[in-house]
């Protein structure tokens, strides 16, 4: 059973992801994926010759910085994403695979599941959706400006567009124990369904 886990930036991707990984099920986050290849030297080296060396610093990539970029000109945006997205997939590809191999549900957190029509790779989309509100007030809490926490939310399909065209929906305004009761409440049926 491979699940597609969405929903916008700030409704708790991160948080549900740890809460199925302690329920059993083997899981991949596309954030995490990539952060690892925004280390890589291949990585350091395309954004250097794509968006030029004041992204760098001291080497490294400047997430911030890189981050400003891509978020306020969608034409970089998409030159970043032509190159991390394959990568990322190639990956999230492996922890299906494993999960296969372990008669396992696999959870795969993708944010732009939807923006991407990768759902069809996909047994179950689950999206996690949260109030504007609630968004902006948890990437305050990243250290994000309100400015900067709208950008980021205005970049992404509107959540309400996500929980249309996701399987299951769970409203995550609340705290962790509240949101890790939903999904327990969503789980069996995903054991139910690798059953039948």
């Amino acid at each position: 059973m491979n699940i597609a886990l969405t929903g916008g930036i700030g409704c708790g991707k991160t948080s549900a992801l740890k809460i199925f990984d302690r329920l059993g099920c083997l899981t991949s986050s596309a954030d995490a994926i990539n952060e690892e290849i925004l280390n890589r030297r291949e990585t350091v080296l395309f954004v250097k010759n794509n968006f030029g060396p004041q992204y760098l610093n001291n080497g490294k990539i400047d997430k911030q910085e890189l981050a400003r970029l891509i978020f306020s000109v969608p034409e970089k945006r998409k030159i970043l994403e032509n190159f991390l997205h394959p990568q990322i997939a190639s990956e999230e590809k492996k922890v299906m695979e494993d999960a296969e191999r372990q008669n396992r549900p696999c959870v795969c957190e993708i944010p732009l599941l939807f923006e991407k029509n990768l759902e069809s790779q996909f047994d179950l989309t689950l999206c996690l959706a949260a109030s504007e509100q609630v968004q902006i007030e948890r990437l305050k809490n990243r250290g994000l400006q309100s400015s900067r926490a709208r950008e980021r939310i205005a970049a992404q399909l509107p959540v309400e567009e996500k929980m249309k065209r996701a399987d299951i929906v769970i409203f995550n305004d609340g705290n962790l124990e509240f949101l890790e009761q939903q999904i327990k409440s969503v789980l069996p049926k995903f054991f139910e369904d690798q059953h039948n």
